[in-house]
């Protein structure tokens, strides 16, 4: 990350020193990634020390991007439906060719589709997973969000790539600066906002075989219920 930045002419970027280096066992975090409650707070007093107002971070495999932004009112850590509204804001201008394809899940929030509605870019729902995400840009572009930050922008390979996600908010975040507005600004400008204020993330942690058993129950449960969603949405 910090070469790309480089190379893309972002000078003053800090990395988080005590998290820089590769370490297999995560000791700064109860789990690693960006998503979790806490696993952006290193970086946010980092940011605090040296006067930035942006912070990004990947998870270990570069797939994942988690954001927090500094604002009048203090930090706000971003939630993966609203970096991906905030990225496809950016980039459904320049999308102007009928191949090109704004995609999310059945999980995800819908309001990439009104924002694609109203720029004329196509839109498409798919089931959760990667794969099903990366058949629907087909030959065209696509920009997808899910509820966890994963990206693809105007790149035709079909790899999940938080580094190119974290160069694309970074700089939708300089061009605001350049008008003296943050990407919180650029968040709350939204007509449907309130949509976004029903929005959470969390996540189940289950030990043991009884809990493994439940999980797996309860799964069978979810997929059930997307299988039913997805006839609907066909």
């Amino acid at each position: 990350m910090m070469e790309l930045f480089a190379a893309t002419g972002f000078s003053s970027v800090t990395p988080v020193a005590v998290q820089f280096e590769p370490d297999g066992a995560f000791p700064t975090l109860p789990f690693p990634n960006p998503e979790e409650p806490g696993a952006l707070d290193l970086a946010m007093a980092r940011a605090d020390e040296v006067g930035s107002s942006l912070v990004i971070a990947n998870d270990p495999d570069a797939d994942r991007l988690g954001a927090a932004v500094r604002d009048d009112d203090g930090w706000h850590v971003l939630r993966g439906d609203q970096i991906g509204w905030l990225l496809a804001s950016a980039m459904l201008p320049t999308m102007s060719d009928p191949r090109d394809v704004v995609a999310t899940t059945i999980v995800s929030s819908t309001l990439l589709r009104e924002m694609a509605r109203d720029a004329g870019v196509t839109f498409t729902m798919t089931l959760t997973g990667f794969k099903w995400l990366a058949r629907a840009a087909g030959d065209g572009c696509c920009d997808w969000a899910t509820k966890s930050p994963r990206f693809r922008g105007r790149s035709r390979g079909r790899g999940q790539d938080g580094l190119s996600a974290a160069l694309a908010i970074a700089r939708l975040a300089d061009d605001l600066r350049r008008h003296d507005q943050t990407l919180i600004d650029r968040w709350m400008r939204s007509r449907l906002v309130t949509e976004s204020i029903r929005s959470s993330n969390f996540r189940f942690e289950l030990r043991g075989r009884a809990a493994w058993a439940r999980s797996r129950t309860r799964y069978s449960h979810c997929a059930k219920s997307r299988r039913r969603r997805w006839a609907a949405l066909r």
